[in-house]
């Protein structure tokens, strides 16, 4: 991240034209996590290949950008899909903060979608969740 970070801010694109040893492990680095994201889209993609019911209830993140549909039908470019991979795995904790602080606002603004989440919520976790929640504020 502090190279991302020195390039980012540089005011001219030196690397482009001479290589320090930093900038040199910083581009093997990179190599290997692009083809870390290409094989693991090649695997969720064989495993979609292999169980068609992925396409109508992903199991995670990769596989529902995978299945998704544009408004025309199209899906997601590997470039768009390798680019949202790469947000999800380089992304901070001020990220996934400013996630649920957003989650949070929008479940305000459309309760009946909050209310389809706890819904979901009671079904996966049973009901017990509202149930502990309600039992530790009574102590």
């Amino acid at each position: 991240m502090p190279m991302l970070n020195r390039r980012i801010y540089a005011s001219f694109p030196y690397w482009r034209y001479i290589k320090l040893p930093a900038d040199r492990a910083l581009d093997k680095a990179l190599a290997q996590l692009y083809q870390f994201v290409a094989a693991l889209i090649s695997q969720h993609r064989a495993r979609i290949l292999h169980n068609p019911q992925i396409e109508t209830k992903p199991s995670n993140f990769l596989e529902a950008l995978l299945v998704a549909r544009t408004d025309d039908g199209k899906t997601f470019t590997e470039e768009e899909i390798s680019g949202s991979i790469l947000t999800m795995l380089l992304a901070g904790e001020d990220t996934t903060a400013n996630t649920m602080s957003w989650m949070a606002h929008f479940m305000s603004v459309h309760p009946e979608t909050q209310a389809g989440m706890q819904q979901e919520a009671d079904l996966v976790l049973g009901g017990g969740l509202d149930r502990a929640l309600i039992g530790a504020q009574a102590q």
